[in-house]
């Protein structure tokens, strides 16, 4: 039963989130090229839609996408609550771990397009300033303008 036909919403088990995590792990969506996103993540809905450890035949790149984003911010909150008490264990299982992997991987994705957004940034203010020094240098060439 779907959400739109008036069910309930049916709450994602351990062992779903882990096999969406493997998964991201594996195929990384979120890397994908500019254009290409959505589709990494729709090619990696249908594999997890044909998996025995998902019961969402309704899985798409969207719910798939939003779970992964929901598992990051959760974990985000937790490791800043985890740091803030001090001497306090913590149950660290497969769940954990990947979301530390993927926490990582898309923290370093984001700094290498921060770093290349940049150097595209500062290439094209060294070619405008170039431009602006050369315009400036040529001799002015005044035409004349006789009439015959």
């Amino acid at each position: 039963m779907s959400e739109a036909a008036g069910g309930k919403r049916k709450a994602w088990s351990e062992a779903e989130d882990i096999a969406l995590l493997r998964q991201v792990h594996a195929g990384r969506p979120f890397a994908a090229p500019f254009g290409k996103v959505m589709q990494a993540w729709d090619a990696m809905a249908t594999i997890l839609t044909a998996c025995d450890q998902v019961a969402r035949p309704d899985l798409d790149d969207k719910k798939a996408q939003h779970r992964f984003t929901l598992l990051l911010a959760k974990h985000s909150a937790r490791n800043k609550d985890a740091a803030a008490a001090s001497g306090v264990s913590e149950d660290y299982g497969e769940r954990e771990i990947l979301l530390d992997d993927l926490s990582s991987a898309v923290e370093d994705l984001k700094d290498v397009k921060i770093k290349e957004k940049n150097e595209r940034t500062d290439e094209a203010q060294r070619q405008e300033a170039n431009g602006k020094r050369g315009a400036l240098s040529r001799p002015k060439v005044r035409q004349d303008r006789t009439s015959d």
